[in-house]
């Protein structure tokens, strides 16, 4: 069963000194393996769009790196994650809210030309 989370004004929020960037990418990967994560209603219809396999994806973010953070962000602390399916790259945004790792959206970037 894919558990979602019906987005309601979320605010992430990573606590705790250091490299924050560092801290959410630990919190997200714990959080996947303790099964603490949960897709947002917007990220289980978009990887139905895009026919992104929910269960690899999960799988995928546990060996992915941040590629963007945004701790900055007014709805809380959230990051960009580059992992891969089947060699395929997929990038997936993802927060923390009350302690779950919460994936936001997820896509197939676009090719770099040149």
């Amino acid at each position: 069963m894919i558990k979602y989370f019906q987005r309601n004004n979320w605010k992430g929020n990573v606590k705790g000194k250091g490299d924050k960037k560092l801290d959410i990418l630990k919190t997200i990967k714990k959080n996947i393996i303790t099964g603490k994560w949960w897709f947002s209603a917007h990220a289980l219809k978009k990887c139905d769009e895009r026919e992104i396999d929910i269960e690899k994806l999960v799988i995928s973010l546990i060996e992915g790196e941040i590629i963007e953070d945004y701790p900055d962000d007014p709805r809380g602390h959230s990051c960009l994650i580059l992992s891969y399916i089947k060699n395929q790259s997929v990038h997936t945004v993802c927060a923390i809210k009350d302690g779950s790792a919460i994936f936001i959206t997820a896509y197939y970037p676009e090719p770099l030309n040149g």
